[in-house]
């Protein structure tokens, strides 16, 4: 006997909460059994002339996510469908098609000059003193499209190496053809481009998930070195149709975090289950809590194990459109944000956005920088350093409405990198004594060693990186540094005297 599961007409998120009218039926057809896979394929085929059948997870066996049959096609229902299958069915539902979800820029838009006093506010400079983020992390981003040329966004993608670019061929075997700079989930191929400002949602979250920072244009990342992998998820009208294909995509890709700035009022067996993979692998999928200003569950944000985030304004009050409930994890900034975006001639540009949109990608971001410091397999702590260095916000006058529905608090990534540091006894601590000094510090070359008992000559200083490993050593009161990568590393200087040691820290600009 088939048992069917029918969904409510789904209700899409648009940027100002109507609804929009969908004229496509989008379809997960899940089979009981593995027998009558390729047959069933077949027959909606030939039923469903001009449909689009695929099987976007075939290669995930996680809660047999294998056996589900998308059908994408005008005038598709559940009831055709259901009459199409000779087979056991575990059910028949409705993809959940998503909007990005974003505020306008007419709302919540900071005046005057651009600036990213988020990455103040949240302390990323004195994170970055920790750490400056890792290029074998790697963030995806979940979207409608983007400008992947835009100057700040173009030398931080994740190159597949064992792909060769447009050849229609899979190089690497990894299932996905020309998955060369990305992947566009909905048209299966490697094109996750729109030039035109169509794009600047993407784009925007793109920029704060994983800007390049350092390089004297645009914006700064709070992931710094973190390389980024797009992947687009959208139709032409940027409905985000396929996000779940998006993140089951990622997750095969190894992506640590992925993240979600869209959303749905409809949740689903098949998304839930497209989740568990992703967690399974060890991702960290975050997404966007809603912009609706009530408690209305969001989809993906509500699924369990995700980090649902909800936005702030600069006074650290909840976001005015930002959603709020018990399910949410944290919160971040996204009022009046600065990243970059795509203009109407399909230009790189920069602009303002707000919403939960802009606070997810923040939160990703971070989750990338500790991940990176972090050595592997320590996730929980991450968590525990996320949610337990958060800024409290219950007692903030004008947020005592919404107390313990914007999660932990504020995310506060200085203080999340400092409780990995102390955690995880990461480096070494600073011990200085007797007027140690060095200077110049933060330093690009040479540096030199000054102390008030003795004269800078006769020392004997060893040089370690942030995790205790030893990177060179001296005998004289100089040294050079300009052959290592910008961060933060310690100089223990030793006496030979007395035996004295004293350590300081050293940053390599």
């Amino acid at each position: 006997m088939m048992i069917l599961r029918f969904i409510q007409i789904l209700v899409l998120l648009s940027m100002a909460g109507s609804a929009y009218t969908q004229e496509t039926g989008y379809f997960y057809v899940k089979l009981r059994n593995d027998d009558g896979i390729e047959k069933t394929t077949r027959e909606l085929e030939a039923r469903f002339t001009g449909a689009q059948v695929s099987r976007p997870f075939a290669s995930v066996t996680f809660d047999n996510l294998h056996r589900v049959i998308r059908v994408d096609g005008p005038g598709i229902s559940a009831e055709g469908l259901a009459g199409a299958v000779t087979v056991p069915v575990e059910y028949i539902e409705k993809v959940p098609v998503s909007r990005p979800l974003y505020t306008p820029d007419d709302l919540g838009v900071e005046l005057g000059s651009p600036n990213q006093w988020y990455l103040h506010t949240i302390g990323a400079p004195a994170a970055w003193d920790y750490f400056k983020g890792s290029p074998d992390v790697m963030v995806a981003v979940v979207d409608n499209a983007f400008l992947v040329d835009h100057p700040d966004l173009r030398n931080k993608i994740r190159i597949n190496t064992g792909e060769i670019p447009n050849n229609g061929i899979d190089d690497d075997n990894n299932g996905f053809i020309d998955d060369y700079k990305g992947w566009n989930s909905r048209s299966n191929n490697g094109s996750v481009s729109n030039q035109s400002e169509n794009s600047t949602h993407g784009t925007h979250v793109a920029g704060l998930a994983a800007a390049q920072t350092d390089n004297g244009i645009g914006i700064a990342s709070l992931s710094f070195l973190t390389q980024w992998l797009p992947i687009k998820a959208s139709d032409a009208n940027d409905n985000i149709t396929h996000g779940y294909e998006g993140i089951s995509f990622a997750a095969s890709r190894e992506a640590k975090v992925i993240n979600c700035s869209w959303g749905s009022f409809d949740s689903s067996a098949t998304a839930k289950s497209v989740i568990g993979f992703a967690l399974s692998k060890n991702c960290f999928v975050v997404a966007s809590a809603g912009n609706f200003a009530d408690e209305t569950p969001v989809y993906p944000a509500t699924y369990r194990g995700v980090i649902s985030v909800a936005a702030t304004t600069q006074s650290d009050l909840k976001l005015n459109t930002s959603s709020f409930n018990h399910r949410v994890n944290i919160s971040a900034p996204g009022s009046g944000i600065w990243s970059t975006i795509s203009s109407q001639t399909g230009q790189p540009s920069y602009g303002f956005l707000s919403g939960t949109s802009q606070a997810s990608p923040l939160t990703a971001a971070l989750l990338a920088l500790m991940s990176g410091y972090a050595p592997p397999g320590n996730d929980d702590v991450i968590l525990d350093c996320l949610y337990g260095t958060a800024v409290p916000l219950n007692d903030i006058p004008g947020n005592q409405a919404y107390r313990n529905m914007l999660g932990r608090g504020r995310i506060n990534a200085e203080s999340a990198m400092r409780c990995l540091f102390e955690t995880l006894h990461l480096g070494i601590k600073e011990t200085a004594a007797d007027g140690m000094k060095l200077y110049p510090n933060p330093s690009t070359g040479q540096f030199s060693v000054q102390t008030d008992t003795q004269p800078e000559t006769g020392l004997y200083w060893i040089l370690k990186d942030i995790n205790g490993k030893e990177l060179c050593k001296g005998t004289q009161a100089t040294g050079d540094v300009s052959q290592l990568s910008p961060g933060m590393y310690f100089i223990t200087v030793i006496q030979p005297k007395t035996g004295r040691q004293s350590t300081v820290k050293l940053v390599k600009e």
